[in-house]
C-alpha cells in the first residue's frame, strides 16, 4: 500500500478537498477482497476514520492495473487478483473551517484481514491562487 505522491489540500464551493491516489498490490497468490478502506487521521488517538469507503464507493472509485483476463468479469469487482494491482482514486471534502489532519493513515479491510499502512501528508505544496482581475 503506497500513496505516490501526498495531496495538496485545495478550495472550491466552500469546502477543502484532498484528492490524491492510493496503489494497493496483492503480493500473495490468491486473491483478497476489498470490503472497506478507512482513512484515518495518523495524530489521533481516536478510532473514527475520516472517511470511509465501502461496496459502491468502493466501486466507483477502484481502478485494476492492466486487463482482467476475459474469464475474471463475472468476478467480485472489488477483488484483488493475487500478484494484481490497483489504484484506488480518493477524494475528500472537509467542510469549511473544519480541522484537516495534518498526516493520513490508511486501512484496507478484507474479508479475512486488516491492514493499516501509507502514511501522507495533507499538506505537502501550497497552492497558488490566482486573482484575475
Amino acid at each position: 500500500m503506497r500513496v505516490p505522491f501526498e495531496p495538496s489540500a485545495f478550495p472550491s464551493a466552500g469546502r477543502a478537498y484532498l484528492t490524491y491516489e492510493l496503489h494497493l498490490r496483492n503480493f500473495a497468490p490468491s486473491p483478497l477482497a476489498l470490503r472497506r478502506v478507512e482513512v484515518l487521521d495518523a495524530d489521533a488517538t481516536a478510532a473514527e476514520p475520516v472517511a470511509a469507503f465501502e461496496a459502491e464507493d468502493l466501486d466507483s472509485i477502484f481502478q485494476p492495473v492492466g486487463a482482467r483476463a476475459p474469464g475474471e468479469a463475472s468476478v467480485d469487482r472489488r477483488q484483488l487478483a493475487g500478484g494484481g494491482s490497483v489504484v484506488l482514486f480518493m477524494s475528500i471534502a472537509f467542510d469549511r473551517g473544519a480541522p484537516m489532519p495534518k498526516r493520513l493513515r490508511h486501512r484496507v479491510l478484507t474479508t479475512d484481514s486488516a491492514v493499516d499502512g501509507a502514511e501522507i501528508s495533507t499538506h505537502h505544496t501550497e497552492l497558488r491562487v490566482l486573482i484575475l482581475r
